[in-house]
């Protein structure tokens, strides 16, 4: 709730992280984080299931509400600290977020898989398997996780065990902090195309249908 008073933080996940940074990440250091990057996605579109679509409108990516919400606040408490910071670089400039984008490409050609976006199971959003593949490409060697599961998956199973209430996590912790929001949303974190990335969509529809490449989208749930 501090956070959220100070910075406009409403995650509390996030909150976390920049009371991680505030305790012990020293002044006028360097720092660097993780953070998400843009998906290409390809699928069935509205009216007409059997017509494919792919394109930079159908990128699955940060928007602006949630940079301002999940990315801001992690650049505001650096600032504050004299701390230079680098956090989900794949949006850190055109040429990332290109070189992110072809990358998913060739791990379609490679691998032959992708992720698809539908309209009709707005639920069918889980990304990990293909997510797993591109950091693993990129830096190979991460954790083999079998599901998305960290401390506060863990935390929301404990509170529903223990209160019989299954949602007690976001009564306590996450409703409250939805009152607070960004103070500002005038930020430098901007996401552009060069004419190189608008390319990219072609290939990547091209890239399914030569490979003869498979969705690996799985159900989200809370936990």
């Amino acid at each position: 709730m501090k956070w959220g008073r100070e910075l406009g933080v409403y995650s509390p996940q996030v909150a976390m992280h920049v009371e991680f940074i505030d305790r012990h990440i020293p002044n006028n250091s360097k720092l660097i984080m993780g953070g998400d990057m843009p998906y290409l996605l390809y699928g069935a579109g509205g009216q007409s299931p059997s017509k494919s679509f792919v394109g930079l409108d159908y990128l699955y990516m940060d928007t602006p509400d949630a940079i301002l919400g999940t990315i801001k606040p992690y650049h505001d408490i650096c600032e504050n600290k004299g701390i230079q910071l680098i956090k989900n670089i794949s949006y850190s400039s055109p040429q990332a977020l290109y070189q992110i984008l072809e990358q998913q490409i060739k791990i379609v050609k490679e691998q032959q898989i992708h992720l698809i976006h539908s309209t009709d199971e707005p639920q069918f959003r889980e990304m990990l398997e293909f997510k797993k593949a591109v950091w693993n490409s990129i830096v190979p060697g991460d954790v083999d996780t079998l599901m998305k599961v960290g401390g506060f998956e863990r935390l929301k199973k404990l509170l529903a065990v223990k209160s019989g209430i299954y949602n007690q996590y976001d009564k306590l912790y996450r409703e409250p902090m939805q009152t607070y929001k960004s103070k500002t949303e005038n930020f430098r974190f901007k996401n552009k195309f060069d004419d190189a990335t608008k390319q990219l969509p072609k290939q990547f529809e091209k890239a399914i249908k030569e490979s003869d490449s498979k969705c690996v989208n799985g159900f989200h749930f809370d936990f």
